[in-house]
């Protein structure tokens, strides 16, 4: 009989929230299979809670001939559940641990399966080993399934033809020459049809929404993209989306993208598409992070920037000709400093592992992060704005006229950045969220190093953003693809609809872990039990 792993113990999760299980080890020899300690029994000193993550070992020496497996029993199930498939031998010098996990799907009449992931050390030196082509965690039974085309339809609408990228953005010589590749979406050409067994589904179909690039219409609303919109976006040609508004007498920019050289390829893309006079009257920076700023000077020099007061412009808001207003949040400046040249070596060599940027782009390396491809290798500065935000007196709010458009500024600090404004344009009844409402959840904690997100603050943050602009009818946010108000007439407003879900989504993150935390569970078991509805 074959054996599969010698190990000390066994490490078991329950993963169904209906039932409380207990496991007994199970041997066998010439006389068949036999109970090694419970002797076929519901267990209370071996059960697997609903809430636990449980952790068993192998108490007494035995004869590392023998070839144990795990049996399930089950409260509410009478018959016993079937062995486990895998075959392991006991090894006193061994530190390692079968881990096994228990799903409500695989429950049964005739029990419950349990289903091997992989055998860890238990002084975690050890690499999990991935099991029978299993490469994500398990996805939730229907999730797939139940998937709409809303998502395929909103990132493709209003494309504007021909301007994907057909060659890859350079970095280039004072003399103009190429240099080193910057930007490179058709390295991503092979994601193409199903998901393959080594990549998650829901990524895999996220990524492939995250391939299409261009320039696109958001407004007017428009199939197919051309000359006379109102708002259009620059999607996929960085890590981040370049929107371009239309002003009275030019355009306004909200976030220049993460380098220079591929700020200007957007803004030369629109240029040729749309506009081939356009001038930038004003710079909007939505939040600290180096990927909605350091590509400022791909579209005006730092030289364009109007050196003026909150106070005078609001006094005067007339922008000279030549000159670009730059308006960013409040401590804009001091946030950036600290995160990207203070501890900018550090995050951004932790960013190479967080975004798997060196990997290969194929089936078995980087395929995209789901908030975008990965951090381009491009060039860029932190320039200062014109003025930092600073709201009204007792307000989260501030509205100026900025060449002829009315914009309401909502001041978030402490959300997906340390400085983040979301913007509203009151003429167009659309908002720019920054990076607080996207296509997926924020990660809270990165890998990377920024400062630590508050899903409280997020959840508060989207909630005033809800109560004070009720009419939004387009939601174009820096990452991802636009959310528009179909049902102009109805009762329900879609954009108020998703940012209602991703409030909740932010405050039930919040709520649960505290009351896990408040149960005595510990980060690991907290990460194995918590699930959104």
């Amino acid at each position: 009989m074959k054996v599969d792993y010698k190990i000390c113990g066994f490490k078991c999760i329950n993963k169904n929230t209906k039932y409380s299980f207990s496991f007994d080890i199970m041997y066998h020899n010439e006389n068949g299979y036999i109970c090694y300690e419970n002797d076929s029994n519901y267990n209370l000193d071996y059960e697997i809670s609903k809430i636990k993550f449980s952790e068993y070992t192998i108490r007494t020496k035995i004869e590392s001939t023998d070839k144990f497996y795990l049996q399930v029993f089950c409260k509410e199930i009478d018959a016993l559940g079937p062995l486990s498939d895998e075959a392991f031998e006991y090894d006193s010098n061994s530190n390692a641990y079968a881990v096994f996990e228990i799903h409500y799907s695989e429950i049964s009449a005739n029990g419950a399966k349990l289903k091997f992931l992989y055998v860890e050390s238990f002084n975690g030196k050890q690499k999990p080993k991935i099991k029978k082509g299993e490469y994500y965690p398990s996805i939730p039974d229907g999730l797939i399934e139940n998937w709409d085309n809303v998502d395929e339809v909103n990132a493709g609408k209003g494309y504007v033809e021909n301007t994907k990228l057909t060659d890859k953005i350079y970095t280039k010589n004072s003399n103009g020459d190429n240099v080193a590749v910057a930007w490179d979406i058709l390295s991503y050409d092979f994601m193409q049809g199903e998901a393959p067994d080594t990549v998650n589904p829901i990524l895999w179909r996220m990524e492939k929404l995250n391939n299409l690039n261009g320039l696109f219409q958001v407004l007017p609303e428009i199939e197919i993209g051309g000359k006379d919109g109102l708002i259009y976006q620059i999607r996929t040609y960085d890590l981040a989306t370049m929107t371009i508004v239309k002003s009275k007498s030019g355009w306004i920019v909200i976030d220049p993208l993460g380098g220079k050289e591929t700020a200007a390829a957007g803004w030369v893309r629109f240029k040729q598409n749309v506009d081939a006079t356009a001038k930038v009257c004003a710079i909007l920076i939505t939040h600290s992070h180096v990927d909605h700023y350091k590509g400022m000077e791909g579209i005006i020099s730092s030289a364009d920037i109007l050196n003026v007061s909150q106070k005078d412009f609001c006094a005067n808001p007339l922008i000279p000709e030549n000159k670009v207003l730059v308006v960013a949040p409040n401590s804009f400046y001091d946030e950036a400093i600290s995160e990207n040249l203070y501890l900018g070596n550090c995050m951004s060599r932790r960013a190479v592992y967080m975004y798997g940027s060196s990997l290969p782009h194929d089936n078995c390396g980087q395929i995209g992060c789901g908030l975008g491809k990965t951090v381009g290798t491009y060039t860029g500065s932190l320039i200062q704005p014109s003025f930092e935000l600073e709201m009204e007196e007792e307000s989260n709010f501030m509205t100026l006229t900025i060449d002829g458009l009315i914009i309401t500024f909502q001041n978030v600090p402490g959300t997906e950045a340390p400085a983040e404004f979301h913007i509203y344009l009151n003429d167009y009844d659309a908002l720019c969220p920054g990076e607080n409402i996207t296509h997926t959840m924020h990660n809270l904690l990165t890998s990377r190093g920024a400062k630590v997100r508050d899903p409280k603050a997020f959840a508060k943050a989207i909630d005033n953003t809800i109560n004070k602009f009720s009419n939004i009818q387009v939601i174009i946010g820096t990452h991802h693809w636009p959310t528009w108000n179909e049902d102009k007439n109805g009762s329900i407003n879609e954009c108020i609809e998703m940012m209602k879900k991703q409030r909740d989504m932010y405050q039930y993150f919040n709520d649960q872990v505290i009351r896990m935390v408040n149960k005595g569970m510990n980060m690991e078991e907290i990460a194995e039990e918590f699930k959104l509805p």
